[in-house]
Formats: C-alpha cells, sequence, structure tokens
C-alpha cells in the first residue's frame, strides 16, 4: 500500500507505494481504510524532535471505514462503521502506528463514530483535537510520569492531571474566566467549546481575520495579540483575577505574553514544553502518548503503560461522540488539498514554516 513515512531520524516525510498492509492487533485494534487524514503541528514535532525513526509511519488524526475489529475492542464497533478518531505516529516500540496510509490499525475504544450528515473530511479534524483537550482540561485519575521528567530540562513539574475542571456535562454554576491563547487554532476552538461546556466564560486571542471564527465556536472576548495595549485590556477584563490559562500554542513568546495576564497562583497549561516563565503561576503540560494504554517511547526514555489513562480516554471519547452527535460541539473548519497522501510531505512543509491559520488541512486517502 501507499504510505507517508519518515525517511530519516528527524525527516524528510515521503511517500512510499511498496508498504505491507498492517496487522491486526490483538489488545483492543481495529483496521480502518481512511478516507481522508488531517494535519497537526504535532506531525510536524515528531520529526523535528526526534520521536520517530527510520521507516516509521507518520499521522495522527484520521477520518474511514472499519474493514476488521479485533479482540479486546469495548465498545461495540462492527465493519462498514464510519469512524474517526486519534493514533499517534509510530516509534521504536510500534512502528505501525500512524494513519498517513491507505489501511491503518488503531486502538478501537479511542475512536467516535462519524455522525449522520457530517463528511468524512471535517471528521478527520477531530480526533487529536478532542482527546487532548479532555487530557488538558478534565481532571484524570492518575499521575503516569514515568522517567519522563528526568529527561527533559524543565523545572515545571510534568502531570497528567491539568486544570481539574469538571467533566463539561457537569459543569459548575459559575466557575469564571478561563484565557484560551491561539482561539483560532484547531486546540483551540475545541478548548473553547469544551470550557463553555464546562460553563467558563471564555477570553482568547488571535488574529482579527479570525475573530469571527473564535465567536462562533463560543468565545465571550476576542483580542488580538499583536496590538500592544491587548494585555492591559485582559488584565482589565478580569479584574487581575484570571486564574486559568490554555496556550494552544506554547511557544516561549505566547508563554511569555500569558504571563503578563495571569494573576499569582494561576495555572498554565501548555501543549508543548514552553512553561510560564514566573514561580507564582503553576505551569502544566499536556503530552497526550498515554492515552493508548500501552508502554511509550519519549525521547528515549520508555514510560509504563497508564491503564487508568487509557480509561480515562476511553470515557472521554464516549463522551465527545455524544457531544458530537448531539451538536455540543463542531470540527474546525477545513481546507482540502489535493493530492492525496502525496500532498502531505509539502503540507508538513507549510505546517513548519507556520503558514497555517484559521482552517485545518485535510487531504483525501
Amino acid at each position: 500500500m501507499r504510505a507517508v513515512i519518515d525517511k530519516d531520524v528527524g525527516g524528510p516525510a515521503i511517500v512510499v507505494h511498496d508498504r505491507a498492509r498492517p496487522s491486526l492487533r490483538t489488545n483492543g485494534y481495529m483496521i480502518v481504510r481512511p478516507v481522508a487524514v488531517a494535519l497537526n503541528p504535532a506531525d510536524v514535532a515528531v520529526l523535528d524532535f526526534h520521536m520517530v525513526q527510520a521507516g516509521n509511519l507518520l499521522g495522527c488524526d484520521y477520518a474511514g471505514v472499519v474493514e476488521e475489529v479485533g479482540p479486546g475492542v469495548l465498545r461495540d464497533f462492527k465493519k462498514g462503521d464510519r469512524v474517526c478518531g486519534p493514533a499517534r505516529p509510530g516509534g521504536p516500540l510500534e512502528p505501525e502506528n500512524g494513519t498517513f496510509a491507505e489501511v491503518i490499525c488503531v486502538k478501537a475504544d479511542l475512536a467516535l463514530r462519524i455522525p449522520e450528515g457530517m463528511g468524512f473530511e471535517d471528521a478527520s479534524t477531530l480526533g487529536v483535537t478532542h482527546i487532548t483537550t479532555g487530557r488538558c482540561l478534565v481532571s484524570l485519575p492518575a499521575c503516569v510520569c514515568g522517567n519522563f521528567a528526568s529527561v527533559i530540562p524543565l523545572t515545571v513539574q510534568l502531570q497528567y492531571q491539568k486544570l481539574n475542571l469538571p467533566l463539561p456535562d457537569k459543569p459548575n454554576a459559575s466557575p469564571g474566566q478561563m484565557l484560551v491563547y491561539g482561539g483560532s487554532s484547531a486546540m483551540g476552538t475545541m478548548v473553547i467549546q469544551f470550557a463553555k461546556l464546562s460553563g467558563y466564560e471564555v477570553i482568547t486571542t488571535c488574529s482579527p481575520q479570525n475573530f469571527g471564527l473564535c465567536k462562533s465556536f463560543g468565545a465571550d472576548h476576542v483580542f488580538d495579540y499583536n496590538e500592544p495595549d491587548t494585555s492591559e485590556q485582559i488584565r482589565a477584563l478580569s479584574k487581575e483575577s484570571l486564574k486559568l490559562c490554555v496556550d494552544c500554542i506554547s511557544t516561549d513568546s505566547t508563554a511569555a505574553f500569558c504571563s503578563q495576564v495571569l494573576s499569582p497562583g494561576a495555572k498554565y497549561s501548555g501543549i508543548l514544553l514552553a512553561k510560564c516563565p514566573r514561580d507564582d503561576v503553576e505551569s502544566v503540560l499536556t503530552v497526550g502518548y498515554s492515552f493508548l494504554g500501552e508502554p511509550w517511547e519519549q525521547f528515549g526514555v520508555i514510560n509504563p503503560a497508564s491503564k487508568e489513562d487509557f480509561e480515562f480516554s476511553k470515557s472521554f471519547a464516549e463522551l465527545s461522540e455524544r457531544f458530537l452527535r448531539e451538536g455540543k460541539i463542531k470540527p474546525h473548519p477545513v481546507s482540502i488539498r489535493e493530492g492525496g497522501l502525496d500532498a502531505i510531505p509539502v503540507v508538513l512543509e507549510e505546517l513548519r514554516a507556520k503558514k497555517v491559520s484559521g482552517a485545518k488541512i485535510v487531504v483525501r486517502v
């Protein structure tokens, strides 16, 4: 089959035509034939941070049709179901993980059924953003850090319990305000939706051309991050009492901006390795790879399997599937690129150059 793989450690991504079809694994997997796949900044990060090896399959998001369901699947998927969901790219422990191929093997219980009337292209954007949002916002039952903290030069303690919000189907009456930096990103629009379902008043930042986009997903207040007085405006709006922030871009410069608007004792949650440069703000990091409930390798360190993280992710997938069916959450806007899998290496370079804004790039497999 055709597939997109890492040619060497660190890239480039290349398309091959002779990759073997994946075998059906016995620990809760199913075979899916993707119709569309979405591209994420994480697809660039795994190359730039040497998180995949030569020959590993790439890709995190998919939407397609179930071909075969293996043993150990807890939810009632069957052949012919239209599904979407998250995966992690291949690695030393399982090089066949990944979604950029004509046939893929995915963890079944983390998938979402695509509701009637939604196309594969829109659905392909949901997997990584919804599962990462759950890991970022909602309280988890256990912390499984393994040896990860010892190999990353951060003073922040890495946690898998994040902002510890209530589940969005059981919101607080008036929980307060939350800053979502980068609200026009695919992660941003998903965080905005779930924060609103949890009852929060959402403040977000983006470029002016994306103000309408953020408001359409539920943001209450939208600011241009390029304006010199934006941080002052946010402080005034929050009355210097902003306690929660999700940084959907997570660079040193975005973390610095967030540090200007948060109050003492606040929590800053990033999705990459940036941290808030203030000692009186707690920085937490969302790394979603333990969602499979299997051992995973990161920066040369083997992290143990976490049954608790898998059970949480499974439960959150079921909740997201229901919200999707009920119309309480919706996908990010898409930009469809022609050329199928052959377009993916080109799009990865666009993502690396930060040329993508306001839409998630999708290719039809």
